[in-house]
């Protein structure tokens, strides 16, 4: 046994007006809120990255439709919003999906009870899947319930990962995502480079310390803030064939020329998660204080709202096959 702790329950903490999973600040694992206002903005932030995307399944060579009884695996399933996506997409097939995440329950009140292994309910919006509570920073061979079993599925979903897999853990995290698939099985990964950019070349300052502080909290918990321009190499190390990576341009705004609704969607969300996903990191990790935190919150939401400036994310993309031909097509 590798020693990793492991989560045993929905226990919550209450920090700064918001609900954490106290697994997860006790373990500086995803601590991000986890009530039902940040869930709306991972649902939509997969709105965002779906029109980024263009596609909910990413290797063009991946047709679930010819796969016998298709099993996916999903990492970091939140709230449920792209296994959504998938099975409405695939409503015709019968497509088992397994979630894994930390936190599995509610995040609006004090403990929640659920098995670890607790078959998805069908909540509002969310198709139904299997959950799985599990700390995906210990090697796969010591989840329990079967749920990460050996060359189980065809396609392993990972994205928005860079707060909760440890800098070490990356390299072998994507090995086991291979022993996972069956033979020909793809892997998608989708990761986010939380540096703020503009095409513009102008000064955004508070956006510039709120990237650089952000990325240097996330290196103190642990946790590697580069690991999207990564992604291509880590599967290659992993041994994966067909491997296609690249870097999307995520415009923040309208200012993207045939890209001004999804600039806007993307505005909407960033506006509010700048503050939510840094919360803990800025005021518990790096030890600013509430008015220093606020006062740089308020500023980097202004130069977002500046057209002239260009902003952008780069969002890392990459997907490859694990050689061999699946036993169950």
């Amino acid at each position: 046994m590798s020693g990793t702790p492991q989560p045993v329950n929905n226990s919550l903490s209450l920090v700064h007006g918001r609900y954490f999973s106290r697994f997860g600040l006790e373990n500086n694992i995803h601590c991000v809120p986890v009530d039902e206002r940040q869930e709306r903005r991972y649902d939509e932030i997969n709105d965002v990255l779906r029109q980024l995307l263009g596609r909910t399944v990413l290797p063009p060579d991946l047709h679930l439709d010819s796969v016998e009884d298709p099993e996916v695996l999903e990492c970091g399933f939140g709230k449920g919003a792209w296994i959504d996506d998938l099975l409405k997409e695939n409503d015709q097939l019968e497509i088992e999906v397994i979630g894994v995440d930390i936190f599995t329950g509610k995040g609006n009140n004090g403990d929640d009870s659920e098995s670890p292994e607790e078959s998805g309910s069908e909540e509002e919006g969310i198709e139904e899947y299997i959950k799985t509570r599990f700390n995906m920073n210990a090697p796969f061979r010591e989840e329990r319930s079967g749920s990460l079993r050996p060359e189980k599925f065809h396609l392993v979903n990972s994205r928005l990962l860079i707060d909760g897999i440890n800098a070490s853990r990356w390299p072998a995290f994507v090995k086991d995502l291979k022993a996972v698939l069956c033979p020909g099985g793809w892997l998608q990964m989708v990761e986010f480079h939380p540096l703020v950019q503009s095409f513009s070349g102008r000064d955004a300052p508070f956006l510039d310390r709120w990237s650089q502080t952000y990325m240097r909290t996330l290196e103190q918990m642990g946790k590697e803030p580069r690991c999207g321009p990564r992604l291509n190499q880590y599967m290659r190390d992993a041994g994966f064939e067909h491997i296609h990576s690249h870097a999307e341009v995520l415009p923040i705004g309208p200012w993207k020329e045939g890209r001004a609704s999804l600039g806007n969607d993307c505005l909407a969300v960033i506006k509010d998660m700048i503050g939510s996903v840094s919360l803990w990191g800025l005021l518990q990790v790096a030890g600013m204080s509430s008015d220093e935190y606020r006062a740089l919150i308020a500023g980097a939401q202004a130069e977002l709202l500046k057209r002239e400036l260009k902003l952008y994310f780069n969002v890392y993309v990459s997907y490859g096959q694990r050689p061999g031909s699946s036993r169950r097509r």
